[in-house]
């Protein structure tokens, strides 16, 4: 059972000018979470491909959580104006009760960024 405050879609890009960007896209519903994983078109090019799981809901719930506690005080945009063509993420939430949050940044991280890379590193290693 979901509470309003569950995330149920979240959408993480990250890469840069000459990387290109991965994407990962997790969608939630009553029994379980949809990850896919979306490589660069260079990844593309390498023979990386699309490749998805399906993760219990109760699995999910923990990770997303989690996720919420460390995003929660994140500001909107993260920009280092002083370095160009480096590396930049986006990161997207839709909530159970229909909120949205959207957090962007450009050579530039909240204070907590590695917690939040290490809890999709986690969910990342079953890609």
């Amino acid at each position: 059972m979901f509470s309003a405050n569950d995330i149920i879609e979240m959408q993480y890009s990250c890469g840069g000018c000459f990387s290109g960007y991965n994407k990962i896209e997790i969608k939630a519903n009553e029994d379980n979470a949809s990850i896919m994983s979306f490589p660069s078109i260079r990844n593309k090019k390498n023979g990386i491909t699309e490749s998805g799981y399906i993760l219990p809901i109760k699995e999910w719930k923990k990770y997303s959580n989690k996720i919420n506690k460390i995003t929660k005080k994140w500001a909107a945009k993260y920009v280092n104006n002083n370095i160009m063509d480096g590396y930049q993420w986006s990161l997207s939430f839709l909530f159970r009760n229909g909120e949205k949050k959207d957090y962007y940044g450009s050579n530039s991280f909240p204070d907590n960024w590695n917690d939040f890379k290490k809890i999709l590193t986690k969910i990342e290693q079953r890609l």
